[in-house]
């Protein structure tokens, strides 16, 4: 209903536009302007015809002739002649005969009156200028586009033959390995061709036919494409045969030899000659590869009864041999294609066993699965029974853990191995990626590897993609498979790698850096500021009458001080900050790009929320009250030195205690 309003508005425009022009131009005849409207209201039928090419055009018209009144008199006559143009202009850019001359007569009739009715030398001068840049601009986007089909006619000749050596269902990505390896791909087509050539040749000399010709046939595009022949007249080499009512097409949808000596069909259906020829006898045998078809080899000739049995038993040896060739193209592609898959994982392999970083594997498992398919998104679910925990995510605004119901996630869990769905798009009831509710939209392909499993619990890579008609043959499924297993084995590595780090760096009884990752953080943090001219405090903090609490309420309740103290200061700093338990209950801050107050500010801070929250425990009769002292310096202004800095902190908090203790002090000299 919305595309007939649409075209009833239109039309009621461009004759709203014709009546003003016919009220308003009375400098120009009456006839001449009723000439000009019924050969554009023809033209509206012809737009009727391609109405998505003249579309666009038909716009520009109706806006076009409301603004020609307007012109200054002298100009408006050009106004209309312009407007007469784009007509023939357009339908010759479509190079349809039959419109092209209907057009051309409706224009070149009106400027004939024009010239008739208003001839000077001046605007036949101007006119002149117009046809002559009407011809110009005709000529080269005529050029512009027979280059343009020359290059897609080669394209697509090369597209044929790169099906034939594709059909290896070892092939992962075959847009890709054409794009990233088009010379060797060129190479092996380049030697295909010129080896039918040679068999096109010899077999022409060995059958007396006018014409020995070889077509491809694209199984993915179902069309025959004329790759190469021999013959006494001009054949369509490197087209496309468009007319698909023929008996070549038939031979490939029959796998059968066709031969007639007694020709009568139409020779222009073949679409094998540029201009009428008579055909009395033909052969056409198909090129079969297994179950595939390959080509179709024919021959034909103007004369009745000119092939013989042998002749035809001949035609299939060649036909035969010009299918030993293709095979022997799919074979070496195939063997390649497993040698690219066998150097990916020898690859994939190397690179794991380079490493040790949870990160730093996943971003390889990426890599190695962008080689298969292009996915727009990427995540890391730790699955536990019911409910999952993002581990990682390429997006932002995810839940951190979720139900794992009613999504492709929980499809995948059934599964052990790599697992996949396509087509998710067509689907009749959406089903979520990761769980319902999620901000995923238009994603058509999803697939899961798990790379970690321990227990209950098991880690999906999830990798979604809103590309569509994404296949995964059986031998990328082997490999995907494998990336999987020795995924699993590095990321395995990983964890234990990370959980043998962290108790190597942390303090097991408050779960805070140990004194050695502090030393060399501390390296690290200052060797940076040194770089960006920041600054940094180093605060040393001692839990005022300590030896109190192991004395009077034992060492647990010491334990239980320490604990309690070391999550205050860790929920009371940023995450550039360090926090880090130096020895025994003294405890060490380093923070980062300071101010000149900033540190002041921040350890009373700290110190006050720890004077003003007791500790509270079921094993305490009473909640207990802790105070600390801290003590401080900053780098560089006390010192360049790290030893001097921590020796500066370390009289700092002495001067801390001196005075009462509860309180934060600067280093002062």
């Amino acid at each position: 209903m919305d595309k007939i309003v649409k075209k009833l508005a239109v039309l009621f425009l461009f004759l709203l536009s014709l009546l003003f022009n016919m009220f308003s131009s009375i400098n120009i005849p009456l006839v001449l302007l009723i000439f000009v409207f019924i050969a554009q209201f023809a033209s509206l039928f012809l737009y009727g015809l391609n109405k998505k090419f003249y579309d666009v055009h038909l716009y520009f018209l109706v806006a076009f002739s409301f603004l020609i009144p307007l012109y200054p008199t002298d100009y408006r006559s050009f106004g209309y002649f312009i407007f007469l143009l784009f007509p023939p202009i357009l339908m010759l850019l479509k190079r349809d005969t039959v419109k092209s001359v209907y057009a051309l007569v409706f224009s070149a009739l009106p400027t004939a009156l024009y010239l008739a009715s208003f001839f000077s030398f001046t605007e036949f001068f101007y006119l002149s200028l117009l046809a002559s840049f009407d011809i110009f601009a005709s000529f080269f986007i005529f050029k512009e586009r027979k280059s343009t089909e020359k290059v897609k006619s080669q394209f697509d000749n090369y597209n044929a033959k790169s099906n034939l050596i594709n059909v290896s269902p070892f092939m992962p990505n075959k847009e890709r390995v054409m794009e990233s390896e088009t010379s060797y791909g060129r190479k092996i087509i380049s030697q295909i061709e010129e080896a039918v050539c040679a068999i096109v040749e010899i077999a022409a000399k060995c059958i007396d036919a006018r014409s020995v010709i070889f077509m491809i046939y694209d199984e993915e595009n179902d069309s025959l494409f004329i790759e190469s022949g021999v013959s006494s007249s001009p054949i369509n080499t490197k087209k496309n045969i468009a007319e698909k009512n023929n008996i070549l097409y038939w031979v490939v949808k029959n796998r059968k030899e066709i031969s007639d000596n007694l020709f009568i069909g139409d020779p222009k259906n073949l679409c094998l000659y540029p201009n009428e020829e008579v055909i009395r006898s033909i052969i056409a045998v198909p090129v079969l590869y297994g179950n595939h078809v390959s080509g179709v080899l024919f021959f034909d000739s103007s004369e009745e009864n000119r092939f013989t049995v042998k002749n035809i038993e001949t035609t299939k040896l060649f036909a035969d041999e010009i299918s030993r060739i293709f095979s022997f193209a799919q074979y070496a592609e195939q063997a390649k294609t497993e040698a690219t898959y066998l150097s990916l994982l020898n690859d994939f392999a190397h690179k794991l066993s380079r490493t040790l970083v949870y990160s730093e594997i996943l971003q390889i498992i990426s890599d190695a699965v962008s080689s298969f398919f292009t996915f727009s998104h990427s995540f890391v679910a730790s699955v536990e029974g019911a409910q999952a925990k993002m581990l990682f995510s390429s997006d932002k605004n995810f839940s951190d853990s979720f139900k794992v119901e009613n999504s492709f996630l929980f499809l995948a869990t059934a599964e052990s191995e790599i697992f996949y769905k396509t087509n998710l798009q067509k689907r009749e009831i959406p089903l979520p990626v990761l769980y319902r509710g999620e901000n995923l939209r238009r994603i058509d392909f999803a697939l899961s590897l798990p790379i970690f499993q321990t227990g209950g619990r098991t880690d999906y890579f999830i990798f979604a993609s809103d590309k569509k008609n994404i296949d995964i043959g059986p031998a990328a499924q082997i490999v995907l498979n494998f990336i999987s297993d020795i995924s699993k084995t590095a990321v395995e590595k990983s964890m234990l790698y990370e959980q043998t780090r962290e108790l190597s760096i942390k303090d097991g009884l408050t779960n805070l850096h140990n004194h050695r990752y502090f030393q060399e953080e501390l390296t690290k943090m200052m060797n940076n500021s040194k770089r960006t001219g920041g600054r940094l405090a180093v605060a040393l903090i001692d839990i005022d009458f300590f030896k109190k609490f192991n004395d009077t309420y034992g060492h647990q309740t010491g334990d239980l001080v320490l604990k309690h103290l070391s999550k205050i200061m860790s929920s009371s700093v940023r995450q550039t900050d360090l926090v880090a338990r130096y020895g025994g209950e003294e405890f060490v801050i380093v923070l980062s790009n300071i101010t000149q107050d900033s540190p002041m500010a921040l350890l009373e801070q700290i110190r006050r929320k720890v004077e003003t929250t007791p500790l509270a425990h079921e094993s305490l009769s009473e909640p207990l009250s802790v105070t600390i002292s801290i003590g401080y310096s900053t780098f560089p202004n006390d010192s360049d030195s790290k030893v001097d800095i921590i020796k500066m902190a370390d009289q700092a908090l002495y001067d801390a205690k001196k005075s009462g203790r509860n309180q934060v002090k600067n280093y002062s000299r």
